[in-house]
């Protein structure tokens, strides 16, 4: 699994397509900006693209988020380890830098989604984190 993370307009997207040289019609987009729901992946096969994980994580509200988020990155961690050729690939806007929410709910789901980070970034095998376009390793 691959995480790359970054600010909102940063590039993050066309970076990894740039990186992995791919196009549209070689790997398979979801997108959490459109689509609030975490994807199935038993029914894909080769590289995926997951793209905007932290609205996706919005959708959880903040009871066990956490937990439930968990269970979903084992579902996605199963599925690499099913294919050699399976490749996950999760983008996420930073959110968690910055002026700090009034509202307490976007504070709490500020909260989470760092904690959510971490744990796929403990998962992946490689974090890039990608500014202005330029990505930096950070394992």
């Amino acid at each position: 699994m691959h995480f790359v993370c970054g600010g909102a307009f940063q590039g993050k997207k066309k970076w990894v397509k740039s990186f992995y040289k791919l196009d549209d019609e070689q790997c398979r987009c979801f997108n959490g900006y459109s689509e609030l729901v975490f994807p199935d992946l038993s029914s894909c096969n080769g590289i995926v693209i997951i793209e905007g994980i932290e609205m996706m994580i919005q959708s959880f509200g903040s009871v066990n988020a956490r937990q439930e988020f968990r269970s979903i990155l084992e579902q996605w961690m199963d599925w690499i380890l099913s294919s050699v050729q399976n490749k996950l690939i999760i983008i996420g806007c930073e959110i968690g830098m910055g002026i700090v929410p009034l509202e307490k709910e976007n504070r709490v789901w500020r909260d989470i989604v760092g904690w959510c980070y971490q744990d796929i970034a403990a998962r992946a095998s490689r974090v890039d984190k990608v500014w202005c376009g330029l990505a930096e390793r950070l394992k």
